[in-house]
């Protein structure tokens, strides 16, 4: 994680705008879903909400969604800059290189392999890093909103999550075997490819162009397989992921339920209830695949990082 945290040192105003409206949004989800609560128990009671509630809790929901918006338009931007931060710093590696070391290095297959993790770093950013740490900030922000609330209520419910959790970094690990082997496979494309520019002339000479297309051929399904069995389990694994999900949701309505009967708790701190462990269970279902690319992606910042880009003498 060297290069992700040299990264994001160098765009510090970014990130931590993009941390504080992360932390601006899961707030005025809260607070909205608190005041339709609010509305629900004032019905419940046989009294109709005054305007003004009615008006707050629209505000709310008004700017809770413009602060969704705004979070996922400054989360692509910022994850665009730190990718076109570290395309500007290979660029500036490779011009760096003097004649000697150019001539020792096969050109096409160093550009295809920086290429391919340059653009899954770029998908690690983008579709792993930052919606994993805006996950984590609306988790904790929702968990510890219940938990001070009604604390024997979240924890009876929400156990499962235990489970859910273990059951998410379990079938990541799986996910992440298939997509090294998938990864290997795609190198080995890619080297072939790269050997027949190489030895084009030579196999036109001796004509071997049959031989070498089965070679090739070969090397094309054998990556296609690895990619198909990779997507086969993950559908598996997401799918029993999806259907654990509703396992709070289950509880929820099991232990609040009789609550509401006896009117020790509110309709609409009920229905509170039910929208945040939606949320918190939507969170849960996308964590296997957003560990799985973070694993992934992975073996390509090793091998950037092992080369000299990230030469901390550069400047962005």
């Amino acid at each position: 994680m060297g290069l992700v945290g040299l990264l994001l040192r160098t765009r510090k105003g970014l990130v931590t705008a993009t941390t504080l409206l992360c932390l601006l949004g899961a707030g005025l989800t809260l607070a909205w879903n608190t005041r339709v609560g609010d509305i629900l128990d004032g019905i419940g009671q046989g009294t109709l909400p005054g305007r003004a509630l009615v008006g707050s809790a629209l505000l709310v929901i008004g700017l809770a969604a413009a602060t969704g918006y705004g979070s996922h338009v400054l989360s692509e931007w910022t994850c665009e800059t730190l990718a076109g931060d570290l395309r500007l710093r290979l660029a500036r590696w490779l011009v760096g290189l003097s004649c000697r070391e150019q001539e020792g290095v096969a050109v096409g297959d160093m550009l295809s392999r920086l290429q391919h993790d340059v653009s899954e770093v770029s998908g690690f950013l983008q579709g792993a890093l930052l919606p994993l740490f805006a996950d984590a900030v609306s988790f904790l922000v929702i968990v510890t909103w219940m938990l001070s609330v009604e604390p024997l209520l979240t924890l009876a419910s929400h156990l499962p999550l235990v489970g859910i959790l273990w059951y998410a970094v379990r079938s990541s690990r799986v996910i992440e075997r298939h997509a090294a082997v998938s990864l290997a496979a795609n190198d080995r494309a890619s080297r072939m490819i790269v050997t027949l520019v190489e030895m084009f002339p030579i196999i036109r000479v001796f004509e071997a162009r049959e031989t070498v297309g089965r070679w090739h051929d070969h090397h094309v399904r054998e990556w296609e397989e690895a990619a198909r069995r990779g997507e086969r389990r993950r559908a598996c694994l997401m799918s029993l992921s999806a259907i654990l999900r509703f396992l709070p949701l289950i509880l929820l309505f099991g232990f609040g339920g009789p609550l509401v009967i006896d009117g020790r708790l509110g309709i609409g701190t009920l229905y509170v209830f039910v929208s945040l462990t939606g949320s918190l269970s939507g969170i849960v279902i996308n964590l296997p695949s957003r560990i799985a690319a973070y694993r992934k992606s992975m073996a390509c910042l090793r091998r950037l990082e092992s080369s000299a880009c990230l030469d901390r003498g550069i400047r962005m």
